[in-house]
């Protein structure tokens, strides 16, 4: 089975797809993401996709190949055809969405690793009045209704970070069970075990 994981950033995209890892699925992650894939360059599909019979590819809001001249919904429209099914990600709390992006992009710039536990204390107030400053809420919001504009258009409904990490264990299994995989819904529901989340409860100050 092909399948797309379609997310906004800090949605349990990579979790999800890390779910699959012991399942027989080859693994891409973010083909088009080219922050990160200094020397790997995808086709459009990746040939993997084209050639793997169990592939799962997780891809972001935003991101397309370089040779692509339109807008990303003409190209995740196309894109998604590969594919048997596609699961998609957001979260319902804007507020903690978006201190979880600028965490993100916060240790970007301070040269750390992103997929480390933090809390909201983590992150410099003067960073956070700058990334506020340069509208990064209102960029998470505008990816945020292409994701959903894409749901409407493809009937597939968003699948939310809190219910993902719900500590209603029965509800999470459902919800896998939902997606119709041909994967051990036990596996993906260790991966997503509330106690694995990187958000942590911030730390108290002591006066």
């Amino acid at each position: 089975m092909k399948v797309l994981i379609i997310g906004i950033p800090r949605s349990g995209t990579t979790s999800l797809l890390n779910s699959f890892e012991n399942q027989g699925y080859v693994k891409i992650s973010e083909p088009y993401n080219y922050n990160i894939k200094k020397s790997i360059k995808y086709d459009n599909p990746p040939k993997e996709v084209l050639e793997q019979d169990n592939i799962i590819v997780k891809t972001n809001v935003t991101h397309i190949p370089y040779e692509w001249k339109h807008n990303w919904h003409t190209f995740i429209i196309e894109f998604v055809k590969y594919f048997d099914k596609v699961i998609l990600l957001d979260r319902l709390q804007f507020e903690e969405h978006l201190m979880s992006i600028m965490h993100l992009h916060f240790r970007i710039f301070k040269g750390k690793s992103v997929m480390q536990k933090w809390s909201s204390n983590d992150i410099d107030s003067n960073f956070i009045a700058g990334y506020l400053a340069a509208e990064g809420d209102k960029i998470l919001k505008r990816d945020k209704e292409q994701l959903k504009r894409l749901s409407e258009e493809l009937n597939i409904p968003i699948t939310y970070y809190e219910d993902l990490y719900s500590e209603d264990r029965i509800k999470v299994f459902e919800l896998i069970n939902k997606w119709d995989l041909n994967i051990d819904p036990f596996e993906v529901l260790d991966y997503l075990d509330p106690s694995k989340k990187l958000k942590q409860a911030d730390k108290k100050s002591i006066i």
